[in-house]
């Protein structure tokens, strides 16, 4: 960034935390606990900790090391503070006071990249909800940050194994990956685990993709260790053999694409007799391009906006003062902040909505039932036709929260989730939105008669929620902040599962390049 004088500088580092546990306690009576770690952060100025990130759930183990990793921005000049929670899962609820509590941690981002007697890593131990109160022997929680390059693009990966060594007494093997790239301080993070191949010692095990990113920083000669267990129910996997590699000799055509594995014990007892527990074939290894947001917008895809506006009658009488669409030339009603906040107030049609809603409001009759799908399904029909990547569609529904058709619903989302599409839905009012909370699939995707939505397509946002957390504030820039945060992922992802690539400015589509199948 240039020096401007009498400016500041607002550049921040992208970071991702590693994050494992030892010697957890253990809740369960006839097994290990099942630990997860979510992640808490307070937002600056505010005292109140917002959940941030959860980790997989990992069986059976007091010593887990976590796959999915928290991607945080560091700035240097904020306190940035954090709360770890563990807790033992018991079940599929995603509401963390349904599972078992281990312990929290608290510190700042600062001291996880700054702390600890080795780069880049802090242990800390776990203490109870309630001070004194508890087991006082929780385990330690150890957290280490690296800073990320800004490298988008992605690796598509396949690997098979042969002739591995039989672990079970009464069968094979049930083996099963974990690749780490190696850290700045000199330890080894996972960033990937395979599916458990049952009962075979030539196991193939699925195709599957990462980001160069988070696979070895972008650095294509950094050291990755791939180990290979046998599986076991207790958690306590017996280790096949390991080898060592990076993805510039997995990439490259010219090299062996075959690693013979290497169990340390049977190397120090056999020594020259050992031939290897085994072999891991990398069977494809492709380098693809990331696209972003802008670059498809840049590439010419139009972005085209419909609003829906709850007219039921759970709104109230539009000509009492109380009513959700009461209108008046001294301030804006919900709706009609709403409609504001949302839509960029520069661009071409916002006003010209505005007007329609206005002129609409007095013409009609309030009634009911209040059904989505219709309106789901008509803006699907448009979609279904441009689905080549030149349009996207964005429904915005604005509702007081009483929906009657909440079947029929789910399974309209579930047919646009294949779909060039996002749904918003805006709360209006402080009406109960717990059937709106069910169709934002971000914890959980949607399902309906057997089947899930392809992707997460909803975004909900309670707009009371704003105004009590900020009273008093112009929470319009808030407000869309919020409700329009998901799109370009949304986006991109729908451009990704179809394989769409942006136009280049030769009108071309770019392309992925394959060095290895």
């Amino acid at each position: 960034m240039p020096f401007i004088p009498g400016t500041a500088d607002t550049s921040a580092s992208h970071v991702e935390l590693s994050i494992s546990c030892r010697d957890l306690s253990c809740k369960d009576m006839l097994s290990k606990s099942d630990p997860m770690v979510v992640t808490f952060l307070k937002p600056f100025g505010q005292d109140r900790w917002v959940e941030y990130h959860r980790t997989e759930p990992i069986n059976n183990s007091h010593d887990p090391d976590f796959l999915s990793k928290p991607l945080m921005e560091y700035h240097f000049e904020e306190h940035q503070q954090l709360k770890f929670e563990v807790y033992d899962l018991d079940s599929s609820s995603t509401n963390l006071a349904d599972h078992d509590f281990l312990g929290y941690a608290t510190c700042s981002l600062g001291q996880i990249i700054t702390g600890g007697k080795v780069v880049n890593r802090l242990e800390m131990r776990l203490l109870p909800r309630i001070k004194g109160v508890g087991d006082q022997h929780l385990g330690q929680i150890i957290v280490s940050a690296e800073e990320m390059t800004s490298s988008k693009d992605e690796l598509i990966l396949k690997f098979c194994g042969q002739n591995l060594d039989k672990k079970d007494w009464f069968g094979k093997s049930d083996p099963f990956l974990e690749f780490f790239k190696s850290t700045e301080g000199g330890e080894y993070s996972l960033v990937h685990r395979t599916e458990v191949i049952k009962v075979t010692l030539n196991p193939s095990w699925k195709e599957f993709s990462i980001s160069v990113r988070a696979f070895c920083n972008g650095d294509y000669d950094r050291s990755i260790k791939v180990i290979c267990y046998d599986w076991n129910r207790s958690g306590n996997h017996d280790l096949i053999g390991e080898f060592y590699t990076t993805l510039r000799d997995m990439i490259d055509p010219s090299t062996s694409n075959a690693s013979t594995l290497i169990h340390p014990d049977k190397i120090a007892k056999k020594k020259s007799a050992y031939k290897g527990s085994g072999t891991i074939v990398v069977e494809k290894c492709t380098v693809k391009p990331v696209y972003t947001f802008l670059d498809y917008i840049k590439g010419g895809t139009q972005i085209y906006c419909t609003v829906a506006i709850d007219f039921t009658g759970s709104n109230g009488d539009p000509r009492s003062p109380e009513s959700l669409h009461f209108i008046t030339m001294g301030a804006l009603n919900s709706y009609e902040q709403a409609i504001m906040s949302v839509s960029n107030p520069h661009c071409l049609g916002v006003n010209g909505v505005l007007d329609a809603y206005r002129n609409c409001i007095r013409q009609v009759q309030l009634s009911g039932p209040t059904n989505f799908a219709p309106v789901i399904n008509h803006v699907a029909n448009i979609a279904r036709n441009l689905s080549d990547g030149s349009s996207y569609f964005i429904l915005l529904i604005l509702t007081d929260g009483v929906i009657t058709d909440m079947p029929q619903t789910c399974q309209a989302i579930i047919k646009a989730s294949s779909l060039p599409m996002s749904i918003i839905i805006v709360g209006i009012g402080n009406a109960d939105f717990t059937a709106m909370e069910q169709l934002d699939g971000d914890t959980v995707a949607l399902s309906s008669g057997g089947k899930r939505a392809e992707r997460d397509i909803v975004q909900f946002v309670p707009y009371s929620k704003f105004l009590n957390l900020y009273p008093g504030q112009n929470v319009q820039h808030l407000l869309a902040k919020e409700v329009l945060a998901e799109i370009p992922f949304q986006f991109t992802s729908f451009m990704k599962s179809k394989g769409i690539a942006p136009q280049t400015s030769s009108g071309r589509p770019q392309h992925s390049t394959s060095p290895r199948h």
